[in-house]
């Protein structure tokens, strides 16, 4: 995870370095950051997700429990924070490609042009009044690049040395609990972390005090150096054009004037993102720096948190639905972010609500909260069939009719004896394993395990007659060829990414089924027989299609559930959460501006996770916010995924 921080940070510096204008170079380090910051966005919520439970078992090291506990608080900001970084390069991408390529320097017809035309027209003139006038991302992000440079320098030695550290607690943990503890090594480790904090601190307030408003020197010879007033022009009036692109147009309204430090605004959101994560970069160096000092030596931890393992095994909580190994079950739905638990560590359950939550539930106008008990039992009774008509209840109908359906031959006294000798079996686990919630899912999978399936019949019908020829087989023979055959298709299924499992791992299995089964019908007695090579292959094939037949039929009724409904619902909930993000922000800042115009300044210093100081109000809404954000991020992410499926196979 740290390393991904490193890597976000020279694909940055590497991006400052180039020039805006070169389109493909800044597009490439865009795509290489967001691949990176997926990651680390998907290492983000495995840490939380098992950092939960880490109190609960015996280890051996540096670090305790508590102590990974304060580390990956701390991590969780940081990842926020190098989010934001990411967005500067993505700005300036779109702004890129949103200039018109080609006739650049041709004036601007005024014309009855759409809305994206017109659109694109503004954006045109201001691209041009900021060239004009000196600055533009061109002239700007140069000057970004060298006053940030030693900052940046510092963040990614500190980073480096955090890797350095990490990588010495995890490197020797029963060789240093056995051996005697060199305090040489360890004063000049511990001496070297102090070192990197101070510069990563001097060069944060340098950056504040002196580098920052560098950004601002292309506009300063359109002010009085004495005045600080607008300077006039020759003819001297005032020179507004310098400021704002007006373009008429009398269809929609007579003049629309736009400010040009689009630009600026830009670069400023780096300087205040790359101020952030600096900070956060230092408050974590301090942690690491006071636990180095702490945790000299590695020692036994034992477990404890058994106290709250019913309270973890019972956890519902969405953030950490795909890693949490003891949450039994999932409430969680992509279209809604209100039953997200704010994440919090145990010993902060007591703390009070720092954000406060706007959404508002939809009420029956015609019905008052239950008084009684037959009351509150028709409101759960309502809630299971509401339930039942949702697409996971209409699922595992389905689920329940395919299975129900054909398991009914095997019991059957005139069909058992068919089902059983054929591998009936193979048809019912294949229609089971070919359902999915949406119909999308479900297709996309079919096609998938059919091509996975026929390729491991072709293969394993080789395999088998390779190894065993017309006879009933060598088994060293088989053993050869089954395993040469197979064993690219089990490394697949090991290193191949999440979307391809099912190819692989369909292929593998019919390989090994069809070597497998036509060993046991020439060298086991068995009542009846499925036949060799090609015989079980067909077989092996013909059953899967059936079960997939099944499962397409139940799919139809009562109608295939589509995707695209929860497309719009999962991105109608994103914007939305976006929405109440940045109203609760924008509250809180304005509330501190209210704050501080009637005297009272607030000054609180982000104190981290430090066990001794209290966490202040302020310093638990940002780490809620950055929660919060993270949890939009992912699901952005998934909903990414979901649409380019849903594109594909409907």
């Amino acid at each position: 995870m740290v390393p991904s921080l490193l890597k976000i940070l020279d694909y940055q510096t590497k991006a400052l370095e180039s020039t805006p204008s070169d389109r493909a170079t800044w597009t490439q380090f865009t795509n290489l950051s967001q691949a990176m910051r997926q990651k680390l966005l998907a290492s983000a919520q495995g840490l939380l997700g098992q950092i939960g439970v880490v109190d609960l078992e015996i280890s051996v090291g540096r670090l305790g429990p508590q102590d990974l506990k304060r580390i990956s608080q701390e991590l969780k900001s940081i990842v926020f924070r190098a989010s934001a970084l990411y967005s500067f390069l993505e700005f300036v991408n779109r702004s890129n490609t949103g200039h018109v390529a080609e006739n650049e320097t041709e004036p601007i017809a005024e014309d009855k042009a759409g809305y994206w035309d017109r659109y694109t027209i503004l954006q045109k003139e201001i691209w041009q009044h900021e060239i004009k006038h000196g600055h533009d991302f061109d002239s700007l992000v140069p000057i970004l690049a060298e006053s940030s440079s030693d900052l940046r320098t510092a963040c990614h030695a500190a980073i480096s040395g955090l890797i350095d550290w990490f990588n010495g607690c995890n490197s020797g943990r029963w060789t240093g609990f056995f051996s005697k503890y060199n305090e040489v090594k360890g004063d000049q480790r511990h001496a070297a972390l102090v070192q990197r904090l101070a510069e990563v601190q001097r060069e944060l307030e340098q950056y504040r005090e002196v580098h920052r408003i560098r950004v601002f020197q292309p506009f300063e010879k359109f002010f009085d150096p004495i005045t600080g007033q607008r300077l006039k022009s020759s003819d001297g009036s005032d020179t507004t054009e310098m400021f704002a692109a007006r373009w008429r147009h009398h269809e929609f309204f007579s003049e629309l004037c736009l400010s040009l430090f689009r630009s600026l605004y830009i670069c400023l959101v780096f300087s205040f993102s790359l101020d952030a994560f600096a900070e956060r970069i230092a408050k974590f160096m301090s942690i690491i720096v006071d636990l180095d000092g702490k945790r000299s030596k590695p020692r036994i931890w034992a477990p404890s948190g058994f106290g709250k393992l019913g309270r973890k095994i019972m956890s519902r909580r969405d953030v950490d639905r795909q890693v949490v190994p003891l949450a039994i079950g999932t409430s969680h739905d992509p279209t809604s972010f209100g039953n997200q638990r704010e994440d919090t560590n145990d010993e902060d359950d007591d703390q009070v609500q720092v954000i406060p939550d706007y959404r508002c539930t939809r009420r029956n106008p015609d019905a008052l909260p239950p008084a009684s008990a037959f009351g509150r039992f028709s409101l759960i009774l309502g809630k299971m069939f509401k339930f039942f008509k949702s697409p996971e209840g209409i699922f595992g109908l389905r689920h329940a009719v395919v299975s129900i359906a054909l398991w009914i031959p095997s019991v059957c006294p005139t069909t058992a004896w068919f089902y059983y000798g054929n591998r009936g079996v193979w048809g019912l686990i294949m229609a089971q394993a070919g359902l999915a919630v949406y119909a999308g899912d479900q297709i996309a999978g079919y096609v998938i395990r059919v091509a996975g399936t026929i390729a491991g019949a072709l293969i394993g019908m080789a395999a088998w007659y390779i190894g065993s020829g017309h006879g009933p087989g060598n088994p060293y023979g088989i053993v050869v060829a089954t395993t040469v055959c197979s064993a690219p298709f089990f490394l697949g299924r090991i290193a191949a990414p999440h979307q391809q499992l099912a190819l692989w791992i369909m292929t593998g299995v019919t390989i090994v089924f069809v070597v497998g089964y036509s060993w046991i019908d020439k060298h086991v007695p068995v009542l009846t027989s499925a036949g060799v090579g090609v015989a079980i292959g067909w077989k092996r094939a013909l059953l899967v299609i059936i079960g997939f037949t099944a499962g397409f039929i139940v799919m139809l009724f009562p109608r295939p559930t589509s995707s695209r409904t929860l497309v719009r619902r999962t991105l109608a909930a994103t914007a939305d959460e976006l929405g109440l993000i940045l109203a609760v922000e924008v509250e809180a800042l304005l509330a501190e501006e209210a704050r501080a115009r009637e005297g009272h300044y607030e000054k609180v210093p982000f104190v981290g996770a430090n066990s001794g100081q209290k966490v202040s109000p302020k310093e638990q809404r940002v780490r809620r916010i950055g929660q919060k954000a993270l949890d939009v991020a992912v699901s952005d992410s998934d909903s990414y995924s979901l649409r380019k499926r849903v594109f594909t196979y409907g």
